[in-house]
């Protein structure tokens, strides 16, 4: 960091420069990490040994601020105040209401004032001093105007609101978080996801691309990509593309509302080209149910994997189901002894009508198949 300042102080040629030529002595004389100091201070001149002495010698006293931009002819200007005893070398950047990025160079002082002029006419919603944080400083939160609610919270607001399917207003916050925090994958994603459920597919697919560009994308951003862009194929009629997009959603095996998301798509993109149901899966699905529908120990477990699913047999013995009805939706091998099964369901227990989808995992027993686990369970 101090290097980056030093840089920012003499300028790149300069630096480089006297960095060449210091490493150059010390290599020669055999200088040692105090000379090298001394040797660079004299080449910076004064502000560069304050730099120095401020930066390793000295506890840390820079705080920056920027004040609220104010409209001035054809340019905004920001106040700005430097209370360390360094000077500051710093770019403010200035954002406007079309997104737009204005970074400009200032000089600020020691414990003084100077401003931030930005030339333009459009509007600005935001500005920021020393974005990159190059100055360790004792307060970081006046850097920015006006201030930002804290990421966590602002994301937090932003899933309620998409959950509450108040788009534009996800949308809003979504787009905030992104000014503070450009590469946030779950912002990126929930702008996305709001964009889309208001129609503007061509924005959307920017947003969801990006999402899986990026170097380290979370299996959450991949999951939510590949089934926003699947989404996007099918209204445009790509439906073979789109189930291979929801296929990859599905592999993600991000979290359980991903899955159940991508899961539901991709059924429903196969619904016209579905492909075959293994038909001795079919057939156990339909022993299955027979074994529920009795409420009978035993007969459930002679169908489920030794000690597994106990909670789901006693549920099922504690309020035996009157109807339990799945149909096949699809069927999936996982290896050469394991099976997924997306299931829907109709049920009757304790007199209320339920419904929903399951997916569920059988295991080869022989020639026939066990309940192995319930992945996703929908059934209301």
């Amino acid at each position: 960091m101090i290097w980056r300042l030093v840089d920012r102080r003499m300028g790149r040629d300069a630096y480089i420069g006297s960095i060449r030529g210091v490493l150059h002595a010390g290599k020669e004389n055999g200088t040692s990490l105090v000379a090298f100091r001394k040797d660079l201070a004299q080449k910076g001149g004064e502000a560069i040994k304050a730099l120095l002495d401020q930066q390793l010698d000295s506890v840390t006293d820079t705080d920056l601020m920027i004040g609220l931009p104010q409209q001035r002819g054809g340019e905004w200007v920001s106040a700005l105040r430097n209370d360390g005893s360094v000077d500051v070398n710093v770019v403010a950047v200035a954002t406007t209401d079309r997104g737009e990025q204005l970074p400009v160079d200032v000089h600020v002082p020691a414990r003084n004032f100077n401003e931030a002029v930005f030339k333009t006419t459009a509007r600005i919603v935001r500005t920021e001093v020393d974005p990159e944080k190059f100055y360790p400083q004792t307060d970081y939160d006046n850097d920015v105007v006006p201030r930002a609610r804290p990421v966590a919270e602002s994301l937090a607001e932003a899933t309620r609101l998409l959950g509450a399917q108040d788009f534009a207003k996800s949308e809003s916050i979504a787009r905030d978080l992104l000014m503070i925090a450009p590469r946030l994958q779950e912002a990126r994603i929930i702008l996305a996801r709001s964009l889309l459920a208001q129609n503007k597919a061509d924005e959307a697919e920017k947003f969801f691309r990006a999402a899986l560009d990026e170097v380290l994308p979370t299996p959450s951003a991949l999951a939510w990509g590949a089934i926003g862009l699947g989404e996007i194929q099918l209204k445009r009629g790509q439906t073979a593309d789109a189930v291979k997009r929801f296929t990859e959603a599905v592999r993600a095996e991000a979290e359980y509302s991903t899955s159940l998301a991508s899961r539901a798509s991709r059924i429903s993109a196969e619904s016209t080209a579905a492909p075959a149901v293994d038909e001795s899966a079919r057939t156990f699905i339909k022993q299955l149910d027979q074994a529920i529908v009795t409420g009978k120990k035993v007969e459930l477990e002679a169908r489920i994997i030794s000690g597994e699913l106990v909670r789901f047999i006693g549920g099922i013995i504690g309020s035996q189901p009157d109807i339990w009805q799945s149909r096949v939706l699809r069927t999936e091998p996982i290896d050469s002894n394991l099976m997924a099964v997306d299931v829907s369901i109709n049920a009757r227990q304790l007199g209320q009508e339920r419904s929903g989808t399951a997916l569920l995992i059988l295991a080869r027993n022989g020639n026939s198949w066990k309940l192995a686990g319930i992945e996703l369970f929908e059934v209301r």
